[in-house]
């Protein structure tokens, strides 16, 4: 779908992965936007945080599986146990985010 088509952006003409390439966005990413409608700004543009964590070093308690004991780490420590950016863990933590919603892993790709 985005291999061959010509999106024009800003007087700039591109396919989506050289847009992806150019904005430095995924085009996973690039392609869950598309599909949830956005277009222009909203697609081509990393968003501006509406929220700035405070701290990476807030202590979060969690259970990586049902029958483990429940760990406590920081948000900068269980971006290096989870794989998940401390960015990320932080930026989900200020929005409420708490348990497996925090460190769900997110995923762009279509399911079969």
């Amino acid at each position: 779908m985005f291999t061959k088509q010509i999106y024009r952006f800003r007087n700039e003409s591109h396919t989506m992965k050289e847009w992806a390439e150019k904005s430095g966005i995924s085009i996973q990413v690039l392609s869950h936007r598309w599909k949830k409608g956005l277009r222009g700004k909203a697609l081509l543009e990393k968003p501006i945080p509406n929220k700035i964590p405070v701290s990476y070093n807030i202590f979060v308690e969690y259970k990586l599986e049902a029958k483990a004991k429940p760990e406590t780490h920081t948000l900068k420590e269980w971006a290096e146990i989870t794989g998940i950016s401390k960015e990320s863990l932080a930026l989900r933590y200020a929005n409420g985010d708490r348990d497996e919603v925090l460190f769900r892993r997110k995923s762009f790709h279509k399911q079969r």
